[in-house]
């Protein structure tokens, strides 16, 4: 079902996400529908039906007895076929030798066929790519983020921390994996970690520089939104996602996808949303792993540019400092 967009915004649920993997089993999995109104989201029309792949292999590696420690779920477009490409070569190789940590690329559907089968092929060779059917848009974005967290909690039930970044952010993994060290007892507790915005105003205008956050009064009536996380990276306990999976069915899809989840959806499922300064909204050029002022992820890199920032990032590890941190999680042969 093609998605029908009105104003900005999204009016209509499509009725299926599916996740492509070809050659694994597939499970289908119906929720009861529940709609709800409110008088600051619009009102949606919902079909809860999923088509997911199976995924068994993700968080339940034969090859690996660790538990799943951290899931890291990176939004990616489908033609960012370069993006992706770094992610792996860079900071995603160290996440795939860090015992305990899973790595998944989330996109929708490509208007581009010829993009579609890049995809597929992709897939084969990495096995790593989750898609839903939705098309892959901004004004779509929000539905990318309740694939993760139905899919996370359908297929990674046992991840501690989950945590959403762009694929154009630099992940710190050492600095990451110093941070679940410290969060270790808060992983049963309702909190997402993240650059928080108060009093955020939405935009009112539909031309210039913020139009591609417009928002009509008649879809979002009040002055501010709620408290939320920057989008492009927030981290999550895994207990604090289960709860935004099962209140994102109460409340009514809102386009702007960190306000959605890590806002609305939290405030209804009473999330605690945490400051953490250790996520910048921005580039940061000067990041010195396992030392301050400790830096998780920095966004707004393109692929050639992340890929220089990595190497400098590696020259200046303090491999000593790193392993002196008694981290939960270290690299299997790195």
């Amino acid at each position: 079902m093609l998605q029908h967009i009105q104003g900005g915004f999204m009016t209509r649920v499509p009725s299926t996400f599916n996740m492509h993997s070809p050659g694994r089993q597939t499970k289908y999995i119906t929720l009861s529908p529940v709609t709800r109104t409110s008088a600051f989201v619009p009102e949606t029309t919902t079909d809860n039906s999923y088509l997911i792949s199976k995924f068994s292999d993700v968080c339940n590696p034969s090859d690996d007895a660790n538990e799943t420690l951290a899931l890291i779920t990176v939004f990616t477009a489908g033609d960012h076929f370069e993006h992706r490409f770094t992610v792996r070569k860079t900071w995603g190789s160290v996440v795939n030798k860090m015992a305990g940590f899973r790595l998944l690329f989330l996109l929708g559907r490509p208007q581009s066929g010829v993009v579609q089968r890049r995809i597929v092929q992709e897939d084969k060779l990495h096995g790593d790519v989750v898609q839903g059917t939705f098309l892959d848009t901004y004004q779509n974005l929000t539905y990318k983020s309740l694939m993760m967290l139905h899919w996370t909690k359908r297929y990674c039930p046992e991840a501690e921390f989950v945590l959403k970044v762009d694929d154009d952010v630099l992940l710190n993994v050492w600095d990451l994996a110093v941070t679940l060290n410290h969060l270790s007892e808060d992983k049963t507790r309702l909190r997402i970690w993240g650059t928080l915005w108060t009093a955020s105003r939405p935009s009112r205008s539909a031309s210039g520089r913020y139009r591609k956050w417009y928002v009509p009064r008649s879809v979002y009536p009040n002055a501010t939104y709620p408290d939320y996380l920057n989008g492009p990276a927030y981290l999550m306990s895994g207990a604090a996602l289960s709860l935004l999976e099962e209140n994102s069915r109460y409340v009514p899809y809102f386009f702007i996808e960190d306000v959605y989840v890590t806002g609305l959806v939290a405030d209804r499922a009473g999330v605690e949303r945490i400051d953490d300064k250790g996520f910048l909204p921005d580039r940061k050029h000067d990041i010195r792993p396992c030392r301050k002022p400790r830096v998780v992820a920095s966004h707004g890199w393109n692929p050639r540019v992340l890929r220089l920032a990595w190497k400098r990032m590696l020259r200046r590890i303090d491999w000593q400092r790193c392993m002196s941190l008694g981290l939960r999680t270290w690299q299997k042969g790195i």
